[in-house]
């Protein structure tokens, strides 16, 4: 795929108005033209790009022109950019005057992020001017870390860009085979370190390498070298790493046996088999291994030990292991997971996975996080506050700010409760530039009042949609909260549906899935590990047993989502020709998670149909389902931010769409009788 298709698919539509607009409030604005000038005060890299990135944004948002001047000074007409002191080091400092603008910070990325602040101001203005005084935006969270949402382990040097301009300032890199193999292939892990070090953005690797590291114990003979030639041999290669982050079911290695346990990774030659959802004694032991392997090649490396697959292990088991960690590991919990299950329709819901039907915190997170604060551990968490959860995974961003809001404000208070001081802002889904992790910028800012909230979301869909269609936006964004209240977080439905879209095969119960049309495959030491829509198995697993009351559930969502859909189509037909192109967007993201609702509910019914052979019920459910996707094709046509992950790749789109139809007319040829079950391709 060319750099310029993800150009567009991460491009922000250009925000309203000109320099004329600010004369209304003269002496509380000044405004930049053409005349002024951008100037560094340092040779610093991560400041020369700062500041040829936003000379770049200022052209094409405003057409003007401002030359860079390396290792300038301060004057009339120059917006100056240099390294200042500050007491807190997440800090950055604006003052603006009539004379010049200076942009300063604790460290040149601070100066950085001070320096797309001030781009942001430029956003809120809706034009290239600046009210006059002092500010500091002052981070709460570092590292706020990402995965690509461009591709597996793909960085372009734009894409860099965009993840300083959301405030975050570390990646993650998968290694699949040390030193340097990631998912995706060989991996010149060295130049990619370099290249973000010139942004003053920082670079974790993601171990994962589940059949290797399965091998040895951390108190086997000669451990301490293999450990030190697979976990010390990835720092050997790149010192400039800041460090591991490291999730059980991608390094469990052989346990000892100190309990009876269930495991669902499956067995290892010999018999072992990995602990990844025990928290068992073992490890600490290997934790403290771990630093001492890598910690030779880079003396400051961080181990971030994730506590992902053991959320629902007994309380008292996670927390005996967080007593037991040594001193300088950081801690990292998901933050909405392992909440007690909540009864809707009398039966329980709950979140299998990475979710925003919950705000979070769940018991599991604030018991850990306690264990941790009593340690002085440093804590970390998963928060997918880049916007993308599994809640539909073949969007780029949930759309529901009064749900990330109740997110946001918890993860402030985890802040002040815990010392919480880093987030991970997305899995291997991703980041996409969005307005829902633009609003966490803003949360996420030591001086933000969050009583702005509903007045900076307002002037959002202002920009985005135009002054006289906000308010449409904003209830339609009401909506779409309240759909979420109904969404489920299962793994059946996470993994399967929601995870894949309208083109989700219907099939008989007890059959297995057909392939998608074009499948892409993970292979590990040889191991095939599924493909797409096998993600979670070959076959239907919803429960019998709770499909009416999930149905119940299933129709409340979609009728939520269709009324903000609606919205948005009347939006379509107001908007002027300077917001309709976001106008558009928003509606075929909200059509593909309504759609996407329906293939949910119909897929359910035609199993619970299945189950009672019910062919004129099967029959009715095959004609809404053909009528949901042949309605969603004009929709995709041309939308490539939609229906595409980097781990699945393109999903939903027109040609399988129709495979979808293919596949839909030869279940239903079998059920009267007319047809032979066959490959769809």
């Amino acid at each position: 795929m060319s750099a310029g298709f993800f150009r567009y698919l991460f491009s922000f539509a250009a925000v309203c108005g000109s320099l004329d607009a600010a004369a209304s409030k003269e002496g509380e604005f000044v405004g930049i033209d053409s005349s002024w000038r951008i100037a560094t005060g340092t040779l610093e890299p991560a400041l020369t790009n700062a500041a040829l990135s936003f000379s770049r944004r200022v052209r094409e948002r405003y057409g003007i022109r401002l030359n860079v001047v390396a290792g300038g000074a301060p004057g009339a007409n120059v917006i100056y950019m240099d390294i200042a002191p500050e007491r807190n080091p997440l800090r950055s400092r604006i003052v603006a005057s009539p004379d010049g603008i200076r942009v300063t910070g604790a460290t040149a990325l601070e100066t950085a992020q001070g320096c797309y602040r001030l781009e942001d101001e430029f956003a809120d203005a809706c034009v290239a001017a600046v009210k006059t005084g002092e500010r500091t935006y002052t981070r709460m969270f570092s590292p706020r870390m990402t995965h690509s949402g461009v591709g597996i382990d793909d960085f372009p040097d734009w894409y860099l860009d965009e993840i300083l301009r959301a405030g975050m300032d570390s990646i993650i890199v998968y290694i699949a085979d040390p030193p340097d193999v990631s998912r995706s292939g060989k991996l010149d892990v060295p130049a990619l370190v370099k290249r973000c070090s010139e942004r003053g953005i920082g670079v974790y690797a993601y171990a994962w390498f589940h059949v290797k590291a399965s091998k040895m114990h951390p108190s086997d003979p000669g451990a301490k070298e293999w450990y030190d030639e697979i976990y010390g041999s990835i720092v050997k290669n790149a010192p400039g790493l800041k460090g591991l982050v490291c999730v059980g079911e991608s390094v469990a290695f052989p346990y000892r046996d100190h309990a009876p346990v269930n495991y669902w990774w499956r067995p290892r030659k010999g018999g072992l088999r990995s602990k990844a959802s025990y928290p068992c004694p073992d490890w600490a032991e290997w934790v403290k291994l771990v630093g001492e392997v890598t910690r030779r090649y880079n003396p400051s490396f961080e181990i971030v030990f994730w506590t992902y697959n053991w959320y629902r292990a007994p309380e008292d088991e996670r927390i005996a292991l967080i007593k037991r960690l040594p001193d300088d590991v950081t801690l990292h919990v998901t933050f909405e997971m392992g909440d007690k299950p909540i009864k809707k329709f009398g039966v329980d819901t709950w979140v299998s996975d990475y979710s925003v039907t919950r705000p979070g915190p769940g018991t599991t997170f604030s018991g850990e996080a306690q264990a941790a604060s009593d340690r002085g551990l440093k804590l970390t968490c998963m928060a997918n506050t880049g916007g993308r959860t599994w809640d539909f995974g073949i969007v780029p961003y949930m759309p529901a700010p009064g749900r990330w809001r109740e997110r946001f404000a918890n993860l402030r208070d985890a802040h002040r409760r815990w010392n919480l001081s880093g987030l991970m802002e997305s899995h291997h889904f991703g980041f996409a530039p969005n307005f829902i992790a633009d609003l966490a910028k803003r949360f996420f800012t030591v001086e933000y009042d969050p009583e702005n909230f509903e007045s900076d979301l307002r002037h959002i869909a202002e920009r985005k949609f135009g002054a006289g269609c906000a308010e449409l936006a904003l209830a339609a964004w009401k909506d779409w909260d309240e759909a979420f209240l109904w969404h489920s977080a299962q793994s059946a439905d996470q993994g399967s549906v929601l995870r894949n879209g309208p083109v989700y095969p219907f099939v008989f119960p007890g059959e297995e899935i057909p392939d998608p049309l074009n499948p892409i495959y993970e292979y590990h030491d040889g191991v095939k590990h599924g493909c797409g829509w096998k993600y979670t198995g070959t076959h239907f697993k919803f429960a019998a047993g709770r499909i009416d009351a999930d149905l119940k559930m299933h129709a409340l969502e979609a009728a939520a989502l269709k009324r903000g859909v609606d919205k948005f189509a009347q939006i379509l037909s107001r908007a002027d020709a300077s917001h309709r192109g976001e106008a558009v967007k928003m509606h075929a993201h909200g059509e593909l998670m309504h759609r996407t609702i329906r293939t949910l509910a119909n897929a359910k019914r035609f199993f619970a149909a299945g189950l009672k052979k019910d062919n004129e019920q099967m029959l009715r459910i095959l004609d809404d389902e053909e009528e949901n996707v042949r309605g969603m094709i004009p929709v995709i046509r041309g939308r490539r931010e939609l229906g595409w992950e980097p781990t699945m790749g393109r999903v939903v789109t027109e040609e399988t769409l129709e495979w979808k139809l293919r596949q839909l007319k030869s279940v239903r040829a079998r059920i009267t009788g007319s047809g032979r079950k066959e490959a769809h391709r």
